[in-house]
């Protein structure tokens, strides 16, 4: 191939018609061997992940996909940010500045409350304390940390800890239990730093991008240990329709469902109006002090809830970009983004708004009982056998949905008709017709 390519090159500047037209062979036959190399070289990456996905080895599969990608930096490259008036900016500090700004107004900084606490711990029965952070339970989150994970602003790397002897008492309780915890959590587990990822090719805005965060592998083990004390009672809470970040359920499960009571509803020749619902960044318009009182109501005991208190408070995060990271911002509302703690509030937030919007709302039974919902994690679909039931629905829970904070996404919000003789379905909010 190289002696080819050596011959085209001297073809290339010769200017008469045998020279154009060897040069169009060579050109050509190097054409069909790339091609062929190329082909050839894919199939072989193809089945290396095939038998990857084979043998279950789906971390393996995962890196190899990547050579399939495009050799590009995902971060943000030099084409600028667009600021709020949408002109493009390219001047590094002013791009740290449009994305602090960004997040400072995606996360409601201005209106951040002033404090999260709970109630005094002398007005708080024994019985509703909770026990405190026992080494044990520190123990038992290090072995279950998984290998490989980014580090979070403290550089300690999660592997260190699973091989590094705990010292017994250190920032947590005694082992007995009678050790005493200020529920203060230390500056590294509170800060954390974002990346940001395209979501398109031509991503310009800040909108354009998802962000990730790091964070520090010492805060993911008092969160894993508050996980797994409060996510009994959350479970006990949820109802059968909520399918997102449950053991045993999922996206199938859902769409499952949906397809039984859609193939139920044409058998017996009866209509089905649905709505599918889209908040707007479900995750990031939580209200936490409407989330603290839900997980009062829901019995979390109070050490818990002071430490989740605390942690939100004390949050704050920057984005780091190719030349430099904005300044830290504190946040002011949603769950805390890429913490293990985040899906079962979301949960249990989403489960307390929908039972008090649609509470004594709907028509359409199944075995004599009233089917409201289904709903995977933020996305939610509503049923009603008639068009102004649903509507009513629809009103009510945007309604309340207000009072948790959250917003419709009217243009991403869908309704059809489920029936052997469909006809339009007319469901408005705000005066826009869905």
């Amino acid at each position: 191939m190289m002696s080819k390519m050596e011959e085209r090159r001297k073809w290339k500047n010769v200017n008469s018609e045998e020279g154009r037209r060897k040069y169009r062979r060579l050109r050509n036959e190097l054409k069909r061997v790339t091609d062929r190399t190329k082909k050839e070289y894919l199939e072989k990456i193809c089945n290396e992940i095939m038998e990857f996905q084979r043998t279950g080895r789906y971390d393996l599969m995962y890196m190899k996909t990547k050579e399939l990608g495009w050799k590009e930096n995902h971060g943000i490259q030099n084409v600028g940010i667009e600021d709020s008036q949408g002109n493009r900016i390219v001047d590094q500090r002013q791009v740290l500045k449009i994305w602090e700004n960004y997040i400072s107004e995606l996360y409601d900084r201005p209106n951040r409350p002033e404090t999260l606490e709970v109630e005094p711990e002398e007005e708080v029965d024994t019985d509703e304390k909770g026990p405190y952070i026992l080494q044990s339970e520190v123990e038992k989150a290090i072995k279950e940390m998984r290998k490989g994970k980014a580090t979070g602003d403290d550089d300690v790397p999660g592997d260190v800890l699973k091989i590094k002897e705990m010292r017994k008492g250190k920032a947590t309780g005694d082992d007995d239990g009678t050790g005493d915890v200020l529920g203060e959590w230390p500056k590294d587990f509170t800060e954390v730093t974002m990346i940001a990822l395209k979501k398109k090719t031509k991503a310009t805005k800040c909108s354009d991008h998802r962000t990730i965060s790091l964070i520090a592998h010492t805060a993911k083990i008092i969160a894993k240990i508050l996980k797994r004390r409060i996510e009994r009672k959350i479970e006990d809470v949820l109802g059968e329709d909520q399918f997102g970040f449950r053991r045993g359920k999922g996206t199938r499960d859902a769409i499952g469902m949906m397809r039984i009571i859609a193939e139920r509803t044409l058998e017996i020749d009866e209509e089905l109006c649905v709505c599918f619902i889209d908040w707007q960044k479900a995750f990031d318009r939580v209200n936490r002090t409407k989330l603290m009182q839900v997980l009062k109501e829901t019995c979390i005991d109070w050490r818990e809830r002071r430490l989740i208190g605390k942690l939100y408070m004390a949050q704050k995060v920057r984005v780091r970009l190719d030349r430099g990271e904005t300044r830290s911002v504190q946040i002011g509302r949603g769950v805390r983004q890429g913490c293990c703690l985040s899906p079962i509030l979301f949960n249990l937030y989403s489960e307390c708004l929908t039972k008090e919007a649609l509470d004594g709302l709907g028509d359409f039974k199944v075995g004599g009982q009233i089917i409201q919902t289904v709903k995977y994690a933020d996305d939610l679909v509503l049923m009603a056998k008639e068009e102004t039931v649903l509507q009513g629905m629809i009103d009510r829970l945007i309604e309340i949905g207000r009072c948790y904070g959250m917003e419709m996404n009217v243009e991403k919000t869908k309704v059809m008709k489920i029936s052997r003789h469909p006809t339009p379905v007319t469901i408005k909010t705000d005066q826009k017709q869905l």
